[in-house]
């Protein structure tokens, strides 16, 4: 009954615009267009990154950063119920387009690998069957990652996206797909 929101610009008293790349602001319950500037939650202050995107899974969410990935537990009512349950250091994701919500768990990707949150516990990694040393990481250097899941054949598509403008080639284009029934 809450919406999250991060990046966002607010104009203060003096009509000056502000940046808060640090804070997750939430909505009235009920009321999603309504955001009142005490609504918010710090999680990693001064750490020098920014939030890439918010997702939810199991009463959770899932706050990434391009290094850490915060979950908070949002399962009471009220907002001083809310827990940080858990920090996920050294792991994140580089655009909003790397993350992808599943009916298995929040899957993301990074130069590091193709990882799974079920709603419990740490991270799982999908990429441990690729066995060449140093593959995953050499194929997305340099590039956005994108991941999407098709739940029909329950696969999940992660692939390489252009860094800005322009165009992807051929050449460089590359899709590994990893089946959630077979894994």
């Amino acid at each position: 009954r809450r919406v999250f929101y991060t990046g966002v610009y607010y104009k203060d008293e003096d009509n000056n615009s502000k940046a808060l790349h640090d804070r997750i602001f939430y909505s009235q319950p009920g009321r999603p267009d309504t955001i009142p500037t005490s609504n918010w939650v710090d999680l990693g202050i001064n750490d020098g990154d920014v939030f890439i995107g918010l997702t939810s899974f199991a009463n959770r969410i899932l706050a990434f950063k391009r290094n850490t990935i915060y979950i908070l537990n949002v399962t009471n009512p009220s907002p001083m119920g809310w827990a940080l349950e858990n920090v996920i250091e050294n792991n994140g994701a580089n655009s909003k387009s790397s993350i992808c919500r599943t009916r298995y768990g929040v899957v993301w990707a990074n130069t590091n690998g193709c990882y799974m949150w079920n709603g419990q516990g740490l991270p799982t990694e999908l990429t441990t069957p690729i066995d060449v040393p140093g593959t995953w990481s050499s194929d997305f250097t340099g590039c956005n990652i994108s991941v999407g899941y098709d739940s029909i054949s329950q696969q999940l598509v992660v692939s390489k996206t252009a860094l800005s403008n322009s165009a992807v080639t051929d050449v460089d284009s590359l899709c590994y797909i990893y089946d959630m029934a077979t894994k």
